[in-house]
């Protein structure tokens, strides 16, 4: 039960972020996309910062239900995120149809009856990725194999971001623990520390750059335009993403040739640059596509991000574990590889188009 109850957390996880990104899409406007997509972030690193702390404390004030009380602490905080998103107003407009409008239409329309093969064979073609992007990006739209080309530059730039922060997880506990002899109070101080500045990156430093380097970032519009064309990245997107990844690339080159601790978590605080590179992709993501079609881009995304939480921490540990005797900071360099790969394909993202 305890498994199926973490599987489920993390499914849970996945399309929380998606739909928060997605309603945020819905709310704000082209410009302010990256700011407000970056505190969503920020939220999720205070938690992950502030929570492992949280865990430690009750576990040691609890006794032997000290495990009990963390496992009821998450309980709480969920039952009140529920009861929480019964106060969030609908992000579409107002003209739009309410739920028990749609259900009433659902129920008069009578199914048409196809063959279960077809069904099928639908399903399949509607669940392809090339399928994925012809929805997305139609070719009808102008400069559409601009917008596409950039779509999927885009995602693979967020997976790999999201990938080298997931993958680098675990060896960032036991890497430190073998080279710097950390205990379980320096490590569970470092993680808090590094999911800080990643929290304080994206909530404040965001804004900040977004702010010097964008006179207009102020400008709001309450619902956008459902019919617009998509205006695609601009320039400000494109150089956030490349110096976030940039930045994160040179924090784990520090990781691997930190000579101690304190150089080790300032390295730490250089790569939670990489939560720029996170937000911003997202939000110009959705410049990419009409809005009626962001909840399914995100979801996608959502959907993408989940197989790294598996795939990335799977491939980085098997590395560290085959290395960790002969060169440790292999799984470092591997990763800031891997981001300079991320960086390289910030070349080819095209602006306003």
């Amino acid at each position: 039960m305890a498994i199926l109850g973490l599987q489920l957390g993390c499914g849970s996880f996945a399309l929380v972020m998606a739909m928060a990104s997605a309603y945020v899409s819905d709310c704000t406007s082209e410009k302010q996309r990256a700011v407000q997509i970056g505190r969503i972030h920020g939220a999720m690193f205070i938690g992950i910062s502030v929570g492992p702390l949280l865990s430690s404390w009750l576990s040691t004030v609890g006794g032997r239900r000290g495990s009990l009380l963390v496992f009821y602490m998450c309980l709480t905080m969920r039952t009140i995120s529920l009861a929480y998103l019964r106060l969030v107003p609908e992000s579409l407009p107002r003209e739009t149809l309410s739920f028990r409008q749609l259900v009433g239409t659902f129920l008069r329309t009578k199914p048409v009856e196809r063959p279960t093969t077809t069904l099928l064979s639908e399903h399949c073609k509607r669940m392809s990725p090339f399928s994925w992007i012809d929805r997305l990006v139609p070719l009808a739209y102008p400069n559409s194999i601009s917008l596409r080309s950039n779509v999927i530059l885009l995602l693979a730039i967020n997976i790999v971001v999201y990938g080298g922060v997931l993958g680098s997880m675990d060896v960032l506990i036991l890497y430190p623990q073998m080279l710097y002899k950390w205990g379980n109070v320096e490590n569970n101080l470092f993680m808090s520390l590094v999911n800080a500045f990643r929290a304080a990156v994206s909530t404040l430093a965001l804004p900040v750059m977004v702010k010097t380097f964008r006179n207009d970032v102020h400008s709001t519009t309450s619902y956008p335009e459902y019919t617009r064309t998509p205006v695609g990245a601009q320039p400000l997107d494109r150089a956030l993403i490349r110096t976030a990844v940039l930045l994160e690339l040179a924090g784990y080159v520090g990781y691997a040739v930190a000579p101690n601790g304190i150089v080790f978590t300032l390295c730490g605080a250089l790569a939670a640059f990489g939560g720029i590179g996170l937000a911003t992709t997202e939000a110009a993501l959705t410049k990419h596509i009409n809005s009626e079609r962001i909840g399914e881009l995100m979801g996608g995304l959502g959907f993408l991000q989940a197989l790294m939480r598996i795939v990335a921490p799977t491939v980085v540990n098997l590395v560290y574990a085959a290395t960790v005797e002969v060169m440790p900071q292999i799984a470092f360099l591997g990763i800031a590889m891997l981001l300079g790969f991320g960086a390289l394909l910030t070349l080819f993202l095209k602006v306003s188009v």
